[in-house]
């Protein structure tokens, strides 16, 4: 691919060889003649002066730099578009490929793609151009847009609508049971059933082993645009807002609420029947047992505003730092 076209399709300024052929991407370390990279942070700006890479995404140009260069606004942004255009999707061959068991009544749309061993349950719908991979379970009355992606070893629960452009990583479970149970008068805990549904919206990626449970009686809801990373629970009734990035091994609990473009970061844990505010960020592996407001950056255990919670750290330090032998507790 040439580089002209690489800078006209990220919005940048080219300084090089506009009819350089870009073939591969790579990191600045470990690029070859013939790869693009990017460079969005200082500290690795000594890699742009030595790195063998044909042309790299800046911000501004990058004196003694010996590639070709695009300056971007945002280089990581233009870099993650480059990326698109030099890696394009796998085609793959339109049909139902045998064996798989497909319910008389399901429905798949024109070039979706179902691979061997995929069960479809009845009244559920494919759309077009989605791609089944092998050894997906998907229940009855599911509903799946145009152009998803469902990879291995996924199961759809009954009743679930996964929307347009959504990608399913393996291993992922929509629309499994609730966890929802009710004590008696002995102390037996008592099942109640789960009778709603998970609905995932258009654009969004559910990474590897995640767990999306389905709703008591109404909707657990994933909003458009909204990425999971990998092992993430989202609990029965939770509403998941547009744009949010939940990181490796969030778990939140039934009926709360985030907003729109929440980021909750790696082992953070969400208790049940809270609401998360817009553009709200929760630090990794915090606790979060209270409402949060929007736009505000909460840490810790349990969560605080992270100002309070820096402050608390400052001060537990100089605690530490004030004790003497005396004070070590005894064995």
């Amino acid at each position: 691919m040439k580089l002209q076209r690489i800078a006209e399709c990220v919005g940048g300024r080219l300084s090089g060889d506009p009819e350089m052929e870009i073939v591969r991407a790579n990191t600045l370390a470990a690029a070859e003649p013939g790869e693009l990279s990017y460079l969005t942070l200082n500290e690795y700006r000594e890699q742009a002066l030595t790195t063998r890479a044909s042309a790299v995404l800046v911000r501004s140009l990058v004196e003694g730099c010996p590639a070709a260069q695009i300056v971007v606004a945002d280089p990581y942004l233009a870099f993650a578009r480059a990326m698109q255009l030099i890696y394009p999707p796998v085609a793959h061959p339109p049909g139902v490929m045998s064996p798989s068991v497909i319910a008389e009544d399901a429905s798949i749309g024109e070039g979706a793609t179902v691979y061997p061993f995929v069960f479809i349950g009845k009244r559920t719908h494919i759309g077009r151009r989605t791609v089944i991979h092998p050894h997906v379970f998907i229940g009855d009355d599911v509903t799946i847009g145009d152009d998803a992606a469902v990879h291995s070893h996924v199961s759809i629960r009954e009743g679930s609508v996964i929307g347009h452009r959504a990608i399913l990583q393996n291993g992922c479970r929509i629309g499994s049971d609730g966890y929802g149970f009710a004590r008696d008068d002995e102390g037996r805990h008592i099942k109640i059933p789960q009778m709603g549904v998970a609905v995932i919206g258009d654009d969004v990626e559910i990474g590897a082993n995640c767990c999306i449970d389905r709703a008591t009686l109404a909707e657990t809801k994933i909003g458009r645009g909204t990425k999971l990373d990998n092992l993430v629970q989202v609990g029965h009734n939770v509403v998941v807002g547009e744009d949010c990035l939940l990181v490796a091994q969030v778990g939140i609990a039934g009926s709360s609420v985030l907003g729109h473009r929440v980021t909750l970061a790696g082992q953070v844990g969400v208790s049940g029947h809270l609401t998360i505010g817009d553009d709200a960020t929760v630090g990794g592996q915090s606790g979060v047992t209270r409402d949060i407001p929007p736009d505000e950056v909460y840490t810790g255990y349990p969560a605080m505003p992270h100002a309070k919670w820096a402050r608390l750290q400052r001060l537990l330090a100089r605690l530490a730092a004030s004790e003497s032998p005396d004070d070590e507790p005894r064995p």
